[in-house]
């Protein structure tokens, strides 16, 4: 979806932080995605240790990465194949 754009983005993921909160699952991550703008900084992924070779991202494991944030995305997967998307984009005055 991405393209050649996609190795520029950060990945990261709270489910290893926090564990699954079912239904507040989304909200969280959704939480996680603004203060990521708001902060600047690319939340770590908690015991991403050994990412899957073949799926070649940049992954932001152990360590928060500081960097401009303007637009962050969450992504929820739920029970049942029930996804949705959020996309959160700095507001600019």
């Amino acid at each position: 979806a991405f393209g050649d754009h996609a190795w520029n983005l950060q990945i990261s993921a709270n489910k290893g932080a926090i564990g699954h909160l079912l239904g507040a699952a989304g909200a969280t991550s959704s939480l996680n995605a603004v203060l990521a703008i708001r902060d600047h900084i690319a939340p770590p992924t908690i015991n991403l240790t050994v990412p899957d070779p073949r799926c070649d991202l940049n992954y932001t494991p152990l360590k928060a990465v500081e960097r401009k944030i303007s637009v962050s995305m969450a992504n929820g997967f739920g029970f049942g194949g029930q996804n949705a998307v959020c996309l959160f984009r700095a507001y600019d005055s």
